[in-house]
Order: structure tokens, then sequence, then C-alpha cells
């Protein structure tokens, strides 16, 4: 009997490793050339990352995105297949028109994403 081959999710921009006193969580860091990312991460305090799922946020630039057609807030409980799934729609999401969006993210309301 053949055994399913695991899907792994895509190769990041960059892998962000971090311990602390509450556990490890990794992060992991997408740029798309149409402007837009996303930050999946996983940790004890993500929503999933207790049971072995990602919790992913759209990025514009350098802050979280809460205003696409695929989500308006972070998405949890991921697989690392739903993760590329997601990851493709990301980068399939048309340039923004120059100065829309300029502020959201910002401090307080979400800026560079950390679930810790």
């Amino acid at each position: 009997m053949k055994e399913k081959m695991k899907e792994k999710m895509r190769k990041p921009t960059k892998v962000y490793l971090s311990y602390s006193i509450y556990g490890e969580k990794e992060q992991r860091i997408y740029r798309f050339s149409n402007g837009y990312g996303a930050s999946v991460i996983r940790g004890p305090f993500t929503y999933g990352g207790p049971d072995g799922l990602w919790e992913l946020a759209v990025l514009y630039g350098e802050d979280i995105c809460y205003s696409t057609v695929i989500t308006q807030d972070v998405i949890g409980f991921l697989s690392e297949a739903r993760v590329n799934e997601i990851l493709d729609q990301i980068e399939e999401l048309p340039p923004r028109p120059e100065g829309e969006g300029e502020g959201e993210g910002g401090e307080g309301e979400g800026g560079e994403f950390n679930a810790s």
C-alpha cells in the first residue's frame, strides 16, 4: 500500500524561529511581486498552533492587510496544503492602485505580525 506523500509548504522568503518560556514559535514570511505577502506562523498561542496547524495573515508591504477578498482577519487552523492554496490566491491578487490602503495595519492595529 502506497503512503500518501505529505505536501510541503512553499519555500518562504524569510523564516523566523523564536523561543520563549511559552514555547517555540515558527514564522514564515512570503513576498510577492504584486506587493502582497503573507505571514504564516505556528506556536503555542496561534490559532491551531497547539495542534501543529498554521495561522496566516495577508500582508501588504510590511503591514497586515485587513481588506482583501481572501480575508479581513487572520486565518487559523490551516494545514500545509491549505496554506499553499491561500498563498497561490494572494500571489494572484491584482496590485493596489498607488496610494490605496496606505497606513493600514499601523501601530496598534497589527503592524508586524507577532502572535506571542
